[in-house]
């Protein structure tokens, strides 16, 4: 999702292997920890591949498997940010 300064990114990490990593599987994962990131414009135009250390910040969400989507609430660059998580118990929320 794209915002004022920079693009939010939603998913998983941390998860031990690339199994059920199937066409169609993705971001339905078992296993792993939900997270969401934020890069700067500056890290995803400049022809050269971001890594994680290029975000402003990063969100871990240990008791999620992953996080669908994430959205600012306003145009603001300080904005509140709403994240859809997952999980598949349901002890985890």
């Amino acid at each position: 999702s794209l915002t004022s300064d920079g693009v939010l990114l939603a998913g998983v990490h941390q998860k031990s292997s690339l199994d059920e990593m199937f066409f169609k599987s993705y971001g339905n994962v078992v296993e792993g920890r939900a997270v969401v990131m934020k890069l700067p414009l500056s890290a995803v135009s400049s022809g050269i591949a971001p890594t994680e250390a290029s975000a402003s910040w990063t969100q871990t969400f240990a008791n999620f498997v992953t996080s669908k989507a994430a959205r600012p609430l306003t145009k603001s660059a300080n904005s509140n940010i709403v994240v859809l998580l997952y999980a598949e118990a349901s002890k985890k929320h």
